[in-house]
């Protein structure tokens, strides 16, 4: 096979679980670099989120929020937002539920919350602004990350609105995601391959999560990680090691061309 592009979810894939990069991936993906072959991260991260771990990486293209936006040297190439009115719907209904926690929004403009247990300036959840909610931001958003003990109460609220798309239990999320019904990391990473000009049999992606399957169907070959279950496994082509041994380093450095 003819790779060309590399695409990566980053949590349980090619993140550790203590969500470190190896020096030895940082070396295969920098082998596969000189080769000419283009690296992308594929995250259900927020682009903030993710910006440490692109900064160690420095991929080629960024699928952020889970194919919400695709960034290529900074530019915008792909983006699907809940409308305002959609995502003020949605944050009035996850609120308003009473097995919901907390949730958090990641908005075209600006990130919010309402956990309890976050105060504005603290370092994991810095870019967010504590909120309650009662006024809700007018902006199109991009995720809203729900925390919540029944989230099958959620998912048939929003079965039938042909607007919202709704994954139960994300595991980059570590918890429910909501975002727009053509938010996906495969139409996402589609247009990150026409901007590079590269055909779909070129492609080889890496995942771990039931939003990766997406990126599966648009690439030429598709590896779930060996800690996938066995949903990502049966649609992916192959199996690799799993995100703790480096799975995806020692897949790809078998694959390095002479």
């Amino acid at each position: 096979m003819d790779i060309r592009l590399i695409s990566l979810d980053l949590d349980k894939t090619l993140l550790r679980d203590d969500e470190t990069v190896s020096q030895y991936t940082l070396n295969v993906l920098g082998a596969w670099k000189k080769s000419g072959a283009k690296i992308v991260v594929s995250t259900s991260r927020s682009f903030f989120s993710a910006k440490e771990v692109c900064d160690s990486v420095c991929p080629d293209a960024v699928i952020s929020s889970g194919g919400v936006e695709a960034f290529v040297g900074g530019k915008l190439v792909y983006s699907s937002y809940l409308s305002c009115d959609t995502a003020k719907k949605c944050i009035m209904k996850c609120i308003s539920d009473p097995f919901t926690h907390h949730i958090t929004v990641v908005g075209e403009r600006e990130d919010f919350t309402n956990n309890p247990e976050i105060k504005e300036g603290e370092l994991e959840y810095g870019h967010y602004r504590f909120t309650d909610f009662s006024d809700v931001p007018n902006q199109r958003v991009g995720k809203i990350s729900v925390f919540s003990d029944r989230p099958d109460d959620l998912s048939d609220c929003f079965s039938n609105d042909p607007d919202v798309r709704f994954i139960p239990f994300c595991i980059g999320e570590n918890g429910h995601k909501l975002s727009a019904a053509g938010a996906n990391k495969g139409d996402a990473l589609t247009a990150v391959a026409e901007h590079f000009s590269i055909l779909k049999e070129n492609i080889i992606s890496f995942g771990d999560d039931t939003p990766d399957v997406d990126m599966f169907r648009v690439s030429g070959i598709s590896v779930a990680m060996g800690n996938s279950g066995e949903e990502v496994r049966a649609a992916a082509d192959r199996v690799c090691d799993t995100n703790e041994n480096d799975g995806v380093a020692r897949f790809l450095e078998a694959l390095l061309p002479n």
